[in-house]
């Protein structure tokens, strides 16, 4: 047996678990006393940008929960922002990356209200098995679900799903991009059968020339969705229009190649937006750029989590269905101010993101890219809902030129639609 000097580990567990809840408890008092005394948005809004910059804890947890529930408008709620309709009966959604994940969810649910889907994943029989995989969910009479496939990694085929999708289909009601790929450091798949980047040439060129073989079937009053990542706002703008589409990884090791995926998002997701907006926008097409957290997906399920949430206590990773729902939910969102220009799966302060916002910005963000995700980590805490605030910006000569060297990557004529 143990000595006299010798501790239970029970004991010892539980007078570490009651100072945890001692701290979490004077935590909230100190947060709901700032709140309390705070006219001055701006003094709370310090507190909550220096809580963003700290490692995990119950502090900043509690902080960022109390000034959520006091600043709470930038949250969309039917009503006010979102206008999902109760049936969707003679629609057509298309949804890129919907075999699986949140693309799959988000076509669920189009196909519960009554939408025509068109399913899309690499493969043409895993698109049509997951189509009949909707059709068997049953649902009103109008629902459809047709399978369809594409490799993003490959113009030509592109451009064979966007004939085939034309040949089919008289309007496109609902268009989201959803499908992405990560990168690797494997030199065999650095490159796309284009000769460019892959997540580069997989992310946002092949976007791009769907889209544009796509403008002339979306239909007025409809939706074009984008999917983002917050790591946006870390990109290196110097990416974005490398030498023929390529930065050499291959002599770059000292570089992280996730970087081109960063460069992806920002390409489709903020330049190609502004675009989109001043063209499609003109039509009377929504376009929606929407960031649906940190979901557990294939391409999540192998990364490293916060140390902050056990798994057994709590797993910030989000179930797929809130990304599922989220992203459908974008494609009937209006953003709650003028300058928000982006819709967030967790609350994204447009008071501390703002002044960071400038494209002339950029190698200031890079350097405290780490900075950009905090918010995420605490998106289950918050509830998984809509927020719409600011994104870093593309700037008119980056937004012209990109649009024109897109267009000559692809073979398409540096026009607008």
């Amino acid at each position: 047996g143990g000595g006299s000097g010798a501790r239970a580990p029970g004991r010892v567990r539980m007078r570490r678990s009651t100072l945890r809840y001692l701290g979490a408890a004077a935590a909230a008092a100190l947060a709901a006393a700032v709140g309390a005394a705070c006219s001055n948005k701006q003094l709370l809004y310090g507190l909550v940008a220096w809580c963003l910059t700290k490692p995990g804890g119950v502090l900043p947890v509690v902080l960022l929960k109390a000034a959520a529930l006091l600043l709470d408008d930038e949250v969309l709620r039917q009503g006010r922002g979102l206008d999902v309709p109760d049936s969707l009966a003679g629609k057509v959604a298309l949804i890129t990356g919907s075999t699986q994940g949140i693309g799959f969810e988000a076509a669920r649910l189009f196909h519960g209200k009554g939408a025509h889907v068109i399913v899309s994943g690499r493969n043409q029989a895993n698109s049509e098995a997951r189509a009949s995989a909707l059709r068997d969910l049953g649902g009103p009479a109008a629902a459809a679900a047709t399978g369809i496939a594409v490799d993003l990694e490959d113009f030509d085929d592109v451009r064979r799903f966007a004939a085939a999708v034309s040949s089919k289909f008289e309007a496109l009601d609902y268009l989201l991009l959803n499908a992405a790929t990560s990168a690797t450091r494997d030199p065999k798949l650095l490159v796309s059968k284009s000769g460019h980047d892959r997540a580069y040439a997989a992310n946002y060129l092949s976007n791009f020339l769907l889209v544009r073989l796509l403008a002339p079937k979306l239909a007025a009053g409809g939706s074009l969705v984008l999917v983002s990542s917050v790591v946006m706002w870390g990109a290196i703008f110097s990416f974005l229009m490398p030498p023929e589409g390529r930065v050499r990884w291959e002599d770059r090791l000292d570089v992280d190649v996730y970087q081109q995926y960063q460069v992806s998002k920002v390409a489709l997701c903020l330049c190609f937006r502004d675009s989109l907006n001043r063209t499609l926008g003109r039509r009377g097409v929504k376009i929606r750029s929407m960031i649906p957290g940190f979901i557990v997906t294939n391409m999540t399920a192998g990364i490293w989590t916060h140390p902050l949430y056990n798994p057994w206590v709590f797993n910030w990773l989000a179930p797929t269905e809130d990304g599922g729902r989220l992203l459908f939910e974008s494609a009937f969102a209006t953003p709650l101010a003028p300058d928000h220009d982006f819709l967030y799966a967790f609350w994204y302060p447009s008071e501390v993101f703002r002044p960071m916002r400038l494209q002339a910005q950029w190698e200031f963000r890079t350097s405290i890219a780490g900075f950009f995700p905090q918010p995420q980590m605490y998106q289950r805490l918050f509830g998984m809902q809509l927020h719409s605030s600011v994104s870093p910006e593309c700037d008119e000569p980056t937004r012209r030129a990109l649009w024109s060297w897109s267009s000559n990557a692809t073979g398409l004529a540096d026009e607008e639609l």
